[in-house]
């Protein structure tokens, strides 16, 4: 018992770490979205960096397969409550190559063959989406990706205006230098934020 309670009162006192350095995090992007600029481009201007920290560990009760791990501190910010970073991968190029995409709108790809370190693509979601909380809360963000005859999709949650929230699905033709994004679709009406 002691020992449940004692882990317990650790895993509280790391996630309240957590909270606190996603708001701090959050209060240094607000600060620099503001003089339109991004932390990301301050952490690596052009890649994604991840460290293989598992190789290939054989499954049981799974013939033939093999398990790799790899982590990243650079990306900063979580779609999921509590999380340390959210990303979505989509496979492109006859499932050759990965594209990657933050939960604030980093774009960024790799070969399969070499996934320590992702290049990143521009893009004009900036543009597209301006409110704050994009950036900087977990509630908002990209929700995910689909790569389907060279065209990206990304769906996301919009603000159509202030304080009323939407569903939009953008979509570029696939660039590794440059995502030039559309609205291909968006839910007609949006939800206020603070309907119950």
């Amino acid at each position: 018992k002691k020992n449940t309670s004692s882990k317990k009162n650790e895993i509280s006192n790391l996630t309240n770490q957590i909270i606190s350095k996603t708001n701090q995090i959050s209060k240094i992007q607000k600060n620099l979205l503001s003089n339109e600029k991004n932390i990301n481009e301050l952490i690596n201007p052009k890649n994604i960096n991840f460290q293989k920290i598992l190789n290939e560990k054989k499954l049981d009760g799974l013939e033939g397969f093999k398990i790799s791990k790899y982590k990243t501190n650079e990306i900063l910010f979580s779609g999921n409550y509590r999380g340390l970073g959210t990303a979505y991968i989509d496979f492109f190029n006859n499932d050759e190559e990965l594209i990657l995409t933050t939960v604030d709108g980093i774009f960024a790809y790799t070969n399969i063959k070499n996934l320590k370190s992702f290049t990143k693509i521009q893009s004009n979601i900036s543009n597209l989406i301006t409110y704050e909380d994009f950036y900087t809360n977990d509630q908002y963000g990209i929700k995910d990706i689909l790569f389907n005859e060279n065209f990206l999709y990304v769906s996301l949650i919009g603000q159509e205006k202030e304080d009323c929230h939407n569903i939009k699905i953008l979509r570029s033709k696939f660039n590794k230098k440059n995502l030039n994004f559309e609205v291909f679709f968006k839910t007609p009406e949006c939800v206020k934020k603070t309907n119950e």
